[in-house]
């Protein structure tokens, strides 16, 4: 695809999604025509996206999905290594879910009240209405790690006195 008698800043709309592109720039004028620019190869990102079960794929700046695979290259952090089709190689770094997201999930499936699941993430206290669900809460903001330690030798008593 050649486009012809354009302007900077110039969009081009109708690309293919999931597409290699090479661009490059070269003028004409009355004078002759410049040599090409040095080309820019990018990538289209795909209309679907599902593959990952939370957030989008994590994509390189030249439009690529960012291929994983175990003990060859790891996702950054806050991603996982996810399989999106039916082989091994098509794997993808997809957004991990938020720790709140987590942290709620596991209040509901812990059984914590509604009227108490807003306060169900590690950013928030919980309420002395809500007190008797602290083990729950502790459970579920601490991503099943014992904090105890932790809290005794920071002096933080509140925790002590909900369980």
């Amino acid at each position: 695809m050649q486009v012809h008698n354009v302007t900077s800043p110039h969009t081009e709309y109708g690309l293919e999604p999931d597409t290699e592109y090479t661009v490059y720039v070269q003028s004409h004028s009355a004078a002759g025509d410049s040599l090409m620019s040095t080309a820019e190869v990018f990538f289209t990102h795909p209309l679907i996206s599902s593959f990952c079960p939370y957030g989008e794929p994590l994509y390189l700046p030249n439009g690529h999905r960012y291929y994983c695979g175990a003990g060859v290259r790891e996702c950054p952090p806050g991603y996982d290594c996810v399989v999106a089709g039916t082989s091994e190689t098509d794997t993808f770094c997809c957004s991990k879910t938020s720790d709140a997201d987590l942290a709620k999930e596991c209040c509901i499936e812990q059984g914590i009240s509604t009227s108490c699941l807003s306060q169900c993430s590690n950013n928030s206290a919980l309420t002395s209405e809500c007190a008797e669900y602290g083990d729950v809460w502790v459970q579920c903001t601490s991503a099943g790690h014992d904090h105890t330690r932790c809290c005794a030798e920071s002096g933080n008593s509140i925790l002590f006195e909900l369980l």
